[in-house]
């Protein structure tokens, strides 16, 4: 009854913390997407088909989950986050020109539907698959960047179907039976307002992409612009693997100078306390003595456990964990008696032990520690003085005081004393050897013997020692001893099984992960010697691994949504202009993380790749009603301005649903605020930037490419006739 117990550090804080965070970003895209739909309809029933379809489509996605043995976590949440946008844009399709053809052409709801039903169903199973040629292949790359996507990719996939299945049955039997002509929707004044601006723009796109229609040379050089853009944009966006994130926890490694007591470990950390009782942000600080997360164990060695307050407490940058770090860091850098590194845990637990850069330098050719400890020593100066980096640090030493006791082999044997006696005395007395097992009623019990402490406490405990020779003589175990004092490892690493150090670096906040590495690839070049060589672990090792595959993601989405494209059309021409209509959303999207500052993360990435088939749902939209008017006679030009026309409020509402659902993403603060950000900025600006260009480019890149393809045709024609 009078021991009571404290959890000072619980890893799963964060991850519930993480989840509400997710849960109330899901709740607050919910109501967006309901208020732009809303905002276009203007009418509660029409609004009510599209809302029908979040719930039904992300309850049947749970059910699956369920099937698939897979959890609420941070990556399914993610894609339902990013499902609620793209399940409502097929339903939004069918309502909107279910509603345009009952109000507009006078229809009856059942005929106005089934027509609707005849114009979009294969624009709505185009879509669709594009998504799906897009998600599925990711959600099968290897290695933890293939983890990371794979539940993403099923849980969207999963939503999308089920989005399309509710907009092909759900949606047109609602609206048949549902809806009403109404005359003069709304007189609400802001609303009113609204409409007219939609109006307007909608005639204005109309004139400019009248007025540039014809100009194919002009078409061309635009899009050459943006695809150069694009390009330099790509290659000079900077990289990381994960975003950092505040997990709610600062670990702290502390050493002493080697060979100093745990009487003075313990008097460093009683110094420490009261520094860390002064920042307001931590809650909870548990000291171990004895023992370093970095460095191992010796008595010179301690480590510390800061756990701060929950997320909502910490308001503000000034209370985030990198934040309170620098300052402490600050101060506890004022103390001369220990080495005293702080650092927050790594962004998945596994991967190291800190964050930051981990760089393993190896010796090729010799197993001098010492030279290997000076060179890790120079590595270390050299990226303390550089700007890119706020400060480097290694758990590595071989400046241990250690005594080596080498055996004089040519006396042991002048006087016949057998080695294995030499090593079992000094295995016995100064160590512990097993004898056997002895039985205390039904306790089975080991015998070990050991000498007592104060008989191997020092060097003149071994003038006690004796050792029999082949004839039973005893011979004492010093004169066959020659006692040496030197330096060497405390723990001996290997990496790729040469003898290696550890070395962290923590850029500064000017550069990405990505630009350090590489700067300090430059830097270890230039100093270590060339029997030396350096290898990239933990994070830093699955970034350079991840690095580069954005590129080959978007190559690959693109082919299979080409592909997927032609054979929904049965034409190698028409998918043209809707993959071309993507390059505008690219851009949009790194655009969006240059303004921002964010590095291309493999959330980043994430974003980049579903902007593909956002775009390319979009520009499905007027390329299909275009396809269909010019195959009924229509000329190219009439074609494609007829597909903007027809199209153009759809294709808002489906846009801003999705962009305003993003919104809370690039606002996000608390846990897991940095992943959310990452995946929601680039999608949010190429959702707007492709929105806003392609209204304009998306019929003109139409008229281009079927210009192109008509005269081609008719140049064939001629040939044959």
């Amino acid at each position: 009854d009078n021991v009571a117990y404290t959890i000072t550090m619980d890893s799963t804080d964060y991850i519930n913390a993480s989840i509400e965070e997710v849960a109330w970003t899901l709740i607050a895209t919910f109501l967006l997407v309901i208020f732009v739909v809303y905002l276009f309809l203007q009418d509660w029933r029409t609004t009510l088909v599209p809302t029908l379809t979040i719930p039904v489509s992300l309850l049947a996605t749970f059910a699956v989950m369920a099937v698939l043995g897979y959890s609420i976590n941070m990556f399914t949440l993610f894609g339902l986050l990013l499902a609620i946008g793209v399940v409502v844009d097929d339903a939004i399709c069918v309502t909107e020109r279910a509603d345009y053809l009952i109000n507009k052409n006078d229809m009856d709801p059942i005929e106005a539907t089934t027509q609707t039903m005849k114009e979009i169903s294969g624009a709505l199973i185009a879509t669709t698959l594009v998504l799906l040629a897009i998600f599925v292949p990711i959600g099968f790359m290897g290695g933890i960047t293939g983890k990371i996507y794979q539940q993403f990719s099923v849980t969207i996939s999963v939503a999308v179907c089920f989005s399309t299945f509710c907009a092909l049955t759900l949606a047109p039997a609602v609206a048949s039976h549902f809806f009403k002509k109404t005359q003069n929707k709304t007189t609400f004044k802001p609303l009113m307002w609204f409409n007219k601006v939609i109006e307007k723009s909608t005639s204005a796109t109309q004139r400019i992409v009248l007025k540039f229609a014809r100009k194919l040379v002009l078409i061309g050089t635009v899009f050459a612009l943006f695809c150069g853009l694009s390009f330099f944009m790509f290659k000079s966006t900077s990289t990381s693997f994960l975003p950092n994130e505040d997990q709610g926890a600062v670990i702290m490694s502390i050493s002493l100078p080697e060979g100093a007591t745990l009487g003075r470990t313990h008097e460093v950390m009683q110094k420490i306390v009261p520094i860390v009782k002064k920042e307001s942000g931590v809650k909870n600080f548990v000291m171990i003595e004895g023992m370093s997360f970095v460095m191992g164990s010796g008595e010179n060695m301690a480590s510390g456990i800061l756990t701060l307050h929950p997320w909502n407490k910490r308001k503000g940058p000034e209370q985030t964990s990198t934040a309170i770090l620098n300052r402490l860091r600050a101060e506890l850098q004022k103390m001369p008696e220990a080495d005293i590194q702080l650092f927050e845990p790594p962004a998945i637990t596994g991967l190291g032990i800190a964050g930051g850069l981990d760089l393993r330098i190896q010796s090729l050719t010799d197993l001098n520690y010492l030279s290997l400890d000076n060179n890790a020593s120079k590595l270390i100066d050299a990226i303390n003085t550089d700007s890119s980096f706020q400060y480097g640090y290694s758990g590595f030493t071989a400046k241990t005081p250690n005594i080596f006791l080498e055996i004089d082999r040519d006396k042991a044997e002048s006087m016949n004393v057998p080695m294995s006696n030499i090593f079992n005395a000094l295995e016995n007395y100064l160590g512990s050897g097993y004898v056997n097992d002895v039985n205390f009623g039904t306790q089975v019990n080991k015998v070990i013997v050991q000498s007592d402490w104060k008989y191997r406490r020092n060097l003149k405990s071994l003038d006690k020692l004796y050792v029999p020779n082949a004839t039973g003589e005893m011979v004492p175990l010093k004169a066959l001893l020659n006692i040496k004092h030197t330096l060497s490892p405390r723990q001996i690493t290997r990496y790729n099984q040469y003898p290696s150090a550890q070395i962290t670096a923590v850029q500064s906040n000017k550069i990405s992960t990505g630009e350090a590495m590489d700067h300090l690839a430059e830097i270890a070049k230039q100093v270590l010697p060339n029997n030396y060589a350096f290898e990239w672990s933990g994070m830093s090792y699955q970034e350079k691994e991840n690095e580069g595959q954005v590129g080959y993601l978007i190559l690959l989405a693109t082919v299979f949504a080409y592909l997927f494209l032609v054979a929904q059309y049965e034409s190698w021409t028409v998918p043209i202009p809707v993959l071309m209509s993507i390059i505008f959303a690219i851009c949009g999207g790194l655009l969006g993380l240059k303004m921002t500052g964010l590095p291309m993360s493999i959330y980043a990435q994430l974003g980049l790749v579903l902007l593909i088939g956002l775009a390319s749902k979009n520009a499905i939209l007027v390329v299909e009603f275009a396809k269909d008017e010019h195959e009924k006679g229509s000329d190219v030009v009439d074609s494609g301005i007829q597909g903007l026309t027809q199209r153009f409020r759809a294709v808002l509402m489906t846009a801003f649903t999705f962009i305003l659902g993003v919104l809370p993403m690039i606002w996000a603060t608390g846990a897991a605020s940095g992943s959310r950000r990452s995946l929601g900025t680039p999608v949010f600006w190429g959702m707007t930037i492709g929105t806003i260009v392609g209204l304009f480019c998306i019929p003109l890149l139409y008229i281009f490419v079927q210009t192109i393809t008509d005269k081609i045709l008719h140049k064939k024609k001629d040939r044959q006739e």
